[in-house]
């Protein structure tokens, strides 16, 4: 039975029925009386009490403990937080004489947010060069969109001009927000520990910030062999790892795994789905967003990688033969707020994935 504290008001009553209880006669009520002061400060005290109490049973469960207290339990099962990551990428340097860039050097964004060159690189006369940054302060902020200008602070020895590449900067994130820490928290005791199971696997390979979802193959290949296909939604579009990312979770897998273990870390096959809605009523411009969010909210939840692995009720995360059902999408259509009415949804049939392969959203349109 779950532990609820009481009000104060609640212990204050109790004190001065105990007062009139064991004082017949006494009103411990009345407004110029010392028992009610007294009452309400034995009242409070006792509140703080069961307060503590409350929050003391609340924290022994992983699902009810608050944020402090899931660092707790992470800390028992040698399981931390994600910690935050600072955004990185390629830029591009264009400039019209010679010019030497320092390792080191800073650029800056024009909201102020700062990037450190992580090599030296110089040219020699007018021409370009692309160098490799990464953002001084982590977060997902300093995240940056293809052709962003930066302007050089320090390090930089000429007149140059600073543009991100077609690629972005790319990777920056907050510490792991606190119900995804839960989630994460509460899997490791539904799949605990067993020297090298699929979930293990599972669970090593998420363990790398960024990495939403991993699906993993076992004996890909033969006895002793795992595949691992990372997915990377919310910091990658589409949830495509990059080949850092990739490296990452290879490195992360690898320090755990069993010795002899064949691993290999792949990214998936991305299949564009296409969605058409025709005759939609009302034609809303809201209602075509918000159709549109919910089918990328549908995709980032449901699409799987597919593979050829034996499913197993106890396993969810293998990469099994996999079909993503049109009436998912035809689903998430008639379910949303202000949907009156539409035609059957474009595609109009269920889309069966090859393994390695996974359903992502392409474009969303509307016909009449």
């Amino acid at each position: 039975m779950s532990w609820v504290a009481e009000t104060t008001k609640a212990w204050v009553d109790r004190v001065a029925a105990a007062f009139e209880a064991w004082l017949p006669g006494i009103d411990a009520r009345l407004a110029r009386n010392n028992l009610g002061p007294t009452a309400t400060a034995i009242g409070g005290a006792l509140w703080q009490i069961d307060a503590k109490l409350e929050k003391v049973a609340r924290d022994r469960f992983v699902h009810l403990a608050d944020e402090e207290a899931l660092e707790r339990h992470g800390a028992d099962f040698a399981l931390p937080r994600k910690p935050p990551v600072a955004a990185s990428g390629t830029v591009i340097c264009v400039s019209t004489e010679a010019v030497t860039i320092a390792a080191g050097a800073i650029l800056r964004r024009a909201d102020g947010t700062r990037y450190r060159t992580l090599a030296a690189a110089s040219i020699g006369g007018a021409g370009r060069l692309t160098i490799e940054v990464r953002a001084v302060d982590t977060g997902a902020a300093a995240n940056a969109a293809a052709g962003s200008g930066l302007v050089a602070l320090s390090g930089v020895d000429g007149e140059a001009a600073f543009t991100v590449d077609a690629a972005g900067l790319v990777g920056g994130e907050e510490i792991e927000e606190k119900e995804s820490y839960r989630a994460r928290l509460l899997e490791r005791l539904a799949f605990p520990p067993q020297g090298g199971t699929t979930s293990d696997y599972w669970r090593w390979a998420r363990s790398v910030p960024g990495c939403s979802e991993c699906f993993v193959w076992p004996r890909r290949g033969g006895v002793g062999r795992v595949a691992l296909f990372p997915v990377f939604d919310g910091t990658r579009p589409d949830g495509i790892p990059t080949a850092a990312d990739l490296a990452a979770v290879r490195e992360a897998v690898e320090a755990e795994a069993p010795d002899g273990a064949l691993i290999t870390v792949s990214a998936f096959t991305p299949v564009r789905v296409d969605v058409t809605v025709p005759g939609l009523v009302p034609t809303s411009r809201a209602l075509r967003e918000t159709i549109a969010a919910d089918l990328a909210n549908l995709f980032a939840a449901v699409s799987r990688v597919a593979g050829e692995a034996d499913a197993h009720p106890s396993f969810p995360m293998r990469a099994t033969p996999f079909a993503f059902s049109r009436s998912w999408i035809e689903e998430v259509v008639s379910r949303a707020s202000g949907e009156a009415r539409h035609a059957p949804v474009v595609p109009t049939a269920d889309i069966v994935l090859a393994p390695g392969e996974r359903a992502v959203l392409g474009n969303v349109g509307f016909t009449a």
